[in-house]
């Protein structure tokens, strides 16, 4: 992406905000650009959503996530079916010390979580143990909400 279609990305972000009442941080506007940019790299071979650029991916579904966020109470929430993150990434990026719970049973989506989490170190992406009720899904958690379960590989 150039510095030009950067900018105005994070412009159409901040504009979708204010139009919203969210507020948000120049740390914040730059986890949402780098996180479009993530998604829409990865959409090309895990078909994480409709959109094919940044600011397509912006003006519909982050801007859907912040239009929900106000409405969401933390300090523990879970984002079932979180496909491409949404809005639970978001919701991560507007509250840092909440604890957000990822569920994704599609492992092309789960692995992209797990790429988010690489990225920005902000969840743990867990395996529950054989047998569990949750069978084979991976589960993206916080660190300290799933410390019996073992490492994801």
């Amino acid at each position: 992406m150039s510095e030009t279609d950067a900018r105005g990305l994070r412009a159409a972000l901040r504009e979708a905000a204010t139009v919203l009442g969210v507020s948000l941080t120049e740390t914040q506007l730059e986890k949402l650009a780098c996180y479009a940019g993530l998604v829409v790299r990865w959409n090309k071979f895990a078909n994480l959503t409709g959109a094919r650029d940044e600011l397509a991916f912006a003006h519909k579904f982050i801007a859907d996530a912040l239009a929900v966020a106000r409405f969401v109470r933390g300090p523990m929430v879970a984002d079932l079916g979180s496909g491409s993150g949404l809005p639970g990434i978001v919701l991560a990026i507007l509250e840092p010390a909440w604890q957000l719970v990822l569920v994704e049973a599609r492992s092309r989506r789960a692995r992209f979580l797990s790429q988010v989490r690489i990225n920005w170190r902000s969840t743990t992406c867990r395996w529950p143990p054989r047998g569990s009720s949750t069978g084979s899904r991976r589960n993206c958690r916080t660190p300290s909400s799933v410390r019996q379960w073992g490492r994801c590989r």
